[in-house]
């Protein structure tokens, strides 16, 4: 039995195998999949994907936002935006099963 290859890929030069075989494994996208690799000196952002003859490290262009500046705090909530609750509504019923602690 032949051993599996290896191989880093850049995600712009991937063949129509490879492609339907990373669209099979993130069916809902890959990018909280992305993992940072690092050889040596050089830094780069890969997902993993397999083929039948082939592992793939495919190289991802990822762009980190490291400008806390621009960082946009959301308002808080005014209490008018929650509507009040009454203690009926925050009462569970009785479940006969469960044991009365009171």
């Amino acid at each position: 039995m032949a051993e599996r290859k290896h191989l880093v890929i850049s995600y712009e030069k991937i063949t129509p195998e490879i492609l339907e075989a990373l669209e099979k494994k993130y069916p809902g996208g890959y990018e909280n999949y992305v993992k940072r690799i690092t050889v040596g000196d050089k830094i780069f952002y890969a997902v993993t994907v397999d083929t039948a003859d082939a592992s793939y490290l495919i190289k991802i262009n990822v762009r980190i936002d490291s400008d806390v500046d621009e960082i946009v705090e959301e308002p808080a909530a005014e209490e008018s935006e929650f509507p009040e609750t009454t203690e009926e509504e925050t009462q569970f019923p009785a479940n006969e099963e469960e044991e009365n602690y009171d």
